[in-house]
């Protein structure tokens, strides 16, 4: 099959799982002997096209379509603030990457990964492409407070979708919750590259510092938690189970790398944790990284 994707983070511009998941399900439908094109957005100096571990990459610029476009926009949509910069760059690149799409088939059918891709998808879909809606998150559980902007672009696309693909069941009722027939949802877990994550290939130097940093023994059981300290994620369930946990590895210490909207909630469950079972890292974070989503975090919000 010829697969089109379209994504916004594929390497080496990724912030967070939706770029490694692409990057790493490209490739491996590649291995398998499928013919895989990925359109997602360049930094201006990146090659436009290129091939990646046996997958073709097309990758195009947003142009400003500001100046025509805020004519026509709501004061709902001109609220957005900063993030409506974004939101024009996204339209304007997912509107070009439908037509590299188009130019440079014929595909069997695209993919478009989560929200950020479905003016791409939803466009190549009228040209009778079929079309899967790869929802890796939904704005109902991005924010407390969801912008129906968004929740309602993601429920046009789950019914121009002829599939969609999400990570869990979970996910699913949520998309069901939308309106959408659950026999059209298909539910595929993440995979987890075994060798990578092997703990015999961490330097032992190298952990024990990180143990000296944090105040950690050279014996305590390291459990990390990594990404945004938000609902969705899993940081409360993470919290909730932890006594559990130490009641049979008395050893067992968290250490939680992140920010967002729980920070305040996981500092307060520190403390009632107890001093020295648990350490909260906000200050060490690499803008662009998963733990703040960089310039599309306010999108993904909403109105900022």
């Amino acid at each position: 099959m010829r697969i089109a994707y379209l994504s916004l983070e594929f390497p080496p511009r990724v912030y967070g799982g939706l770029g490694v998941y692409v990057d790493e399900i490209s490739r491996g439908m590649a291995a398998l002997g499928q013919s895989v094109s990925v359109f997602t957005p360049g930094d201006g100096q990146l090659p436009r096209q290129e091939q990646m571990g046996g997958v073709d990459v097309f990758r195009t610029n947003p142009v400003a379509i500001r100046d025509g476009l805020d004519i026509f926009l709501s004061p709902q949509t001109l609220a957005w603030g900063d993030g409506l910069r974004f939101l024009e760059d996204l339209i304007s690149i997912n509107l070009q990457s439908a037509a590299m799409v188009m130019d440079n088939g014929p595909f069997d059918i695209c993919v478009a990964h989560d929200w950020l891709g479905l003016w791409g998808g939803m466009a190549v879909k009228r040209k009778e492409l079929p079309l899967i809606y790869h929802v890796h998150g939904l704005e109902v559980g991005r924010s407390d407070n969801p912008n129906q902007q968004l929740v309602a672009l993601e429920k046009r696309g789950s019914e121009a979708a002829d599939r969609i693909i999400t990570v869990s069941e979970a996910m699913k009722r949520q998309i069901v919750d939308l309106g959408i027939p659950p026999e059209k949802i298909s539910v595929c877990y993440h995979g987890v590259d075994a060798g990578f994550f092997d703990p015999q290939r961490a330097d032992p130097g190298a952990l024990a510092s990180l143990k000296k940093r944090y105040g950690f023994a050279e014996d305590d059981i390291i459990i990390l938690f990594l990404g945004r300290l938000e609902p969705v994620k899993g940081v409360r369930e993470l919290m909730a189970a932890f006594p559990s946990v130490l009641s049979r590895h008395p050893k067992a210490r968290l250490l939680l790398v992140g920010r967002g909207s729980l920070e305040a909630w996981v500092k307060q469950e520190l403390q009632r944790l107890g001093a020295g079972f648990a350490t909260l890292v906000t200050d060490h974070i690499r803008p662009g990284g998963d733990s703040s989503k960089s310039s599309h975090a306010k999108a993904h919000r909403g109105p900022c």
